[in-house]
């Protein structure tokens, strides 16, 4: 039995723990994976996303909610393996990401028990999740005759294999990883528990909100109550995204304490803290001024959770302004720089996804104000070199970002119902922040060479 294990750890484990590929490679494969298993349950089940008629709601399943579902998964069984085990972070996620390829395996189990597979609902009320746990607990119940499956509604055969073999394969690397012989019987003991408490982090806010009041006069719960965010699917997307950002982030100083440390010191919060406000300003201005003729708006959870996104949205957006920035200067080391540039990357997708999670008018002027950070920090053009460009383009910027928050009510036609007056003080009252910003940043930079001479 140890010559197995030992020859499961040098063939399938170290070689992945060894590899010298960047996280966003890993990240990518994972990705992989979801969009291929979200598609395959789409052809293969019952009632699928992938094989139906191409709409914004599937592209937003495929793509968004259901990835984003996973991810959140994965952080918090990796966070709780280091907190049980001891298991070095970094090769964990590695191992993860790698063989998360298992969540294929409903769509291609689940025919073989029924024609046409079964339908994978999301869990999207706890009588569902509780059904779920029961199929899990007593597996042998499923089957009433030969052949023919009568799981719970939401749950099959294939996601019964899926969830057994993640556990099983999770208590063996916990086996061969944890640091003692003590955390080793531990961590194999307590991994079903790891992994139930993985899979409430996960789902246990869409839950409870789920479970809030909705419209009275129906079944109906809040994500199927439109509102400012008017998508079932980007609502749920949402939620995700709030406890996905805290894991993140501690997960990123996790895997590389150095890298994180010089991404965290490098962020101006004087700019981040007025991205911010800014676009939780363009909200207010809205609602302030479109309040008669949008009764009822905000009229439920999501519409406040939007606000709260918008504040993230605006602070990620500036993230990814300054880490561009500071990616491509010359006088830093070309390690500073690359982590710089994959860090913008990693925020960039980020922010987008809060962006799209709130609509696509405030998905499209997050896009503008990209393009412009872009023309402002990267070469050749790097305006933010020349006074004048940068002044005006960082307050654009920062405009864009009032107008996100802004568009969440105006929609497709906010820029023809936003006041001119209103956007000639704004942009003013930013003009004059950043020339004093950009005034006091070029004295600093002449400092130091007046006192050489």
């Amino acid at each position: 039995m140890k010559k197995f294990f030992n020859w499961l750890d040098n063939t399938f484990i170290k070689p992945v723990e060894k590899s010298t590929m960047s996280l966003g490679t890993f990240i990518l494969i994972a990705y992989g994976y979801t969009v291929v298993r979200n598609i395959t349950e789409g052809v293969m089940e019952t009632s699928g996303t992938g094989n139906t008629v191409t709409t914004i709601l599937t592209i937003e399943m495929l793509f968004l909610h259901y990835s984003l579902f996973y991810f959140v998964m994965y952080l918090a069984i990796a966070l709780l393996m280091r907190l049980v085990a001891g298991i070095d972070f970094r090769k964990t996620i590695r191992v993860l990401l790698v063989y998360s390829f298992i969540i294929m395996i409903p769509p291609l189990v689940d025919p073989l028990f029924r024609s046409g597979g079964f339908n994978l609902a999301y869990p999207g009320d706890p009588a569902m999740v509780i059904n779920g746990i029961k199929a899990i607990l007593q597996p042998w119940l499923i089957f009433s005759s030969w052949g023919e499956a009568v799981v719970p509604y939401g749950t099959s055969p294939g996601m019964l294999v899926e969830i057994y073999l993640a556990v099983l394969l999770v208590a063996i690397y916990s086996g061969l990883r944890a640091r003692t012989t003590r955390r080793k019987i531990i961590s194999i003991l307590l991994t079903p528990i790891i992994m139930a408490v993985a899979a409430v982090v996960t789902g246990g806010t869409q839950q409870i909100m789920g479970l809030l009041p909705g419209d009275p006069s129906s079944t109906q719960s809040l994500y199927f109550l439109g509102g400012l965010i008017n998508s079932s699917t980007r609502k749920y997307a949402l939620v995700l995204l709030f406890p996905f950002t805290p894991m993140l982030w501690l997960g990123l100083f996790l895997y590389s304490k150095e890298k994180t440390r010089l991404l965290i010191r490098s962020l101006d919060p004087v700019i981040m803290i007025i991205s911010a406000f800014a676009a939780g300003a363009g909200f207010l201005f809205a609602w302030l001024g479109l309040r008669d003729l949008l009764v009822g708006v905000p009229r439920n959870p999501f519409d406040y959770l939007a606000l709260i996104a918008l504040f993230i949205l605006g602070a990620a957006s500036a993230a990814v302004h300054l880490f561009l920035s500071r990616g491509y200067d010359s006088e830093r080391s070309e390690a500073d720089r690359k982590t710089f540039r994959r860090a913008a990357g990693g925020m960039f997708v980020l922010a987008t996804a809060f962006a799209w999670c709130l609509g696509y008018p405030t998905l499209f002027v997050y896009v503008c104000f990209l393009v412009v950070a872009l023309v402002l920090t990267m070469p050749p053009l790097r305006l933010q070199r020349y006074f004048v460009p940068s002044v005006l383009l960082n307050t654009l910027a920062v405009f864009l970002l009032v107008f996100c928050g802004y568009s969440l009510f105006g929609a497709e036609r906010a820029a023809l119902i936003f006041p001119w007056q209103l956007a000639l003080v704004i942009f003013a009252s930013l003009a004059v922040v950043f020339l004093g910003r950009e005034i006091i940043l070029r004295r600093a930079k002449q400092s130091p060479k007046e006192v050489e001479k």
